[in-house]
C-alpha cells in the first residue's frame, strides 16, 4: 500500500514539472519574440542614426 501510495506521489509530481516545464516553454517563446522584438527597434533606431550622419 505505500508503494503505491509513494508512487502516488511521484506521478503527481511529473504531473507537476510536466506543467511547469511547458510553462516554461511558453515563457521562452515570449522572450525569444519580445527580444527579436527589441533588436529589430534596436536596428531601426541605429539605421536613422547611421542616415543622419550621412546627411
Amino acid at each position: 500500500m505505500e508503494n503505491k501510495i509513494a508512487l502516488s506521489m511521484q506521478l503527481e509530481n511529473l504531473d507537476e514539472l510536466e506543467k511547469l516545464l511547458s510553462r516554461a516553454l511558453v515563457q521562452e517563446k515570449e522572450l525569444r519574440k519580445t527580444l527579436s522584438e527589441i533588436e529589430s527597434v534596436e536596428f531601426g533606431v541605429k539605421t536613422q542614426l547611421d542616415v543622419k550622419h550621412i546627411h
